[in-house]
């Protein structure tokens, strides 16, 4: 599962649109897209504001999609919490 695979699932299982976590998170709608799609990597700073409107955390979302591989684009995501290559 993509970093962008488990923000969209998280912001479902809330029942939140593209839409309305963009406008809490001060972002575009169209920037959550990319995101969602692998199309746009994330700073740790956007990662750390979604998740805090996803009542997570930013090292939750990556555990719970590590693989070591990252997103479709190659963003080394695991390595943000220490988490090995597997």
């Amino acid at each position: 599962m993509t970093l962008g695979e488990i923000i969209r699932a998280r912001r479902k299982a809330m029942d939140m649109t593209q839409t309305e976590l963009a406008d809490r998170a001060g972002m575009s709608q169209v920037g959550i897209s990319l995101i969602e799609r692998g199309r746009k990597n994330p700073s740790l700073g956007t990662l750390d504001v979604l998740a805090a409107h996803l009542k997570s955390s930013v090292c939750s979302k990556v555990q719970a999609g590590a693989s070591g591989a990252g997103n479709q684009r190659g963003y080394p995501v695991p390595q943000v919490c220490g988490i090995q290559a597997g």
